[in-house]
């Protein structure tokens, strides 16, 4: 397969932590890849089906989902966890590579916001977490583009 192939998946999330009036808010992209994605597609099912497969039974469509593993482990927290590390072993073991970017403001540092260059619109400056939630909807992207920069 060719390199561009390789990437499997990439997604973006917004997350924010802490009380509404002064909180913590960050955007983190990840990206997705296999070293050989044939071997991969071959042993992944049998990966979460072996972990997984309780929950899997459970449901009535042919998609894992995270609330779903969370829901099951409900309140046994070390379980959840540990289903998680032993997803991540057994992946890490298929040739799997997960490329996380992060970003975060100390808004502190931007008295007046993040300054906003418009074409054909005026500049406008506005506050460095909503400058964020703006930057959130590319950070799939954006994790794909560092992970095809990476040198092998």
């Amino acid at each position: 397969m060719t390199e561009f192939i390789s990437v499997l998946a990439a997604d973006s999330k917004t997350f924010t932590r802490g009380p509404s009036v002064k909180p913590f808010k960050g955007v983190m992209g990840v990206c997705i890849s296999a070293s050989n994605p044939d071997k991969f597609s071959s042993e992944y099912y049998e990966i979460i089906q072996s972990i997984y497969k309780p929950i899997i039974d459970s449901k009535k469509r042919n998609v894992l989902k995270s609330f779903d593993v969370s829901q099951y482990y409900n309140e046994d927290r070390n379980a959840f966890l540990y289903s998680l590390a032993q997803f991540a072993k057994r992946i890490s073991e298929s040739g799997i590579t997960a490329n996380f970017v992060f970003t975060t403001f100390n808004t502190q540092k931007f008295p007046q916001g993040v300054k906003i260059y418009g074409y054909k619109s005026p500049d406008e400056f506005i506050p460095p977490l909503v400058f964020l939630d703006k930057l959130s909807s590319y950070y799939s992207y954006i994790a794909t583009w560092k992970h095809q920069n990476l040198p092998n």
